[in-house]
């Protein structure tokens, strides 16, 4: 008996074709993936740099006001605004909020050039009261001495 011969099958230029398409589709998914994921992480990275920019402005101020705050002049200057602190021989006279508040509001709306004007007439008023209160004042140290 003769000898039987097993011949392969020689595949034809379809698979071929299938085989590179199928290849062309394994890429394109995977460098699809790729591109979506890079781009995630590049809106990741922007907002993070925002946030550093926000940071290191923060980081600026306070830097700032801790140098302020070390300032023996910038304390002081608090402390008077508190009413916690006077030289010797100083009165305070401490306004309420709403005065300051009224004193504020007429300094902003009015133009006019001079002090009194600026303050309007609620300032004149407390400038003679205070006026007032001082030489008050001045009359009762005289008296002592």
């Amino acid at each position: 008996m003769p000898k039987s011969r097993h011949y392969k099958k020689k595949k034809g230029p379809g698979f071929w074709i299938f085989i590179i398409f199928l290849l062309v589709v394994f890429l394109g998914v995977t460098n699809y993936r790729l591109y979506k994921e890079s781009r995630q992480l590049r809106g990741q990275v922007d907002f993070l740099e925002g946030e550093v920019k926000k940071m290191q402005g923060k980081n600026s101020v306070l830097k700032t006001q801790a140098k302020d705050i070390l300032d023996s002049n910038y304390q002081e200057q608090v402390l008077r605004e508190r009413n916690m602190y006077k030289k010797k021989g100083e009165e305070i006279i401490a306004f309420a909020p709403d005065v300051l508040q009224k004193i504020k509001s007429i300094n902003a709306t009015n133009t006019t050039s001079t002090w009194q004007g600026k303050i309007g007439e609620f300032g004149a008023q407390a400038w003679t009261s205070i006026s007032n209160f001082f030489n008050m004042l001045k009359e009762k140290i005289n008296e002592l001495w």
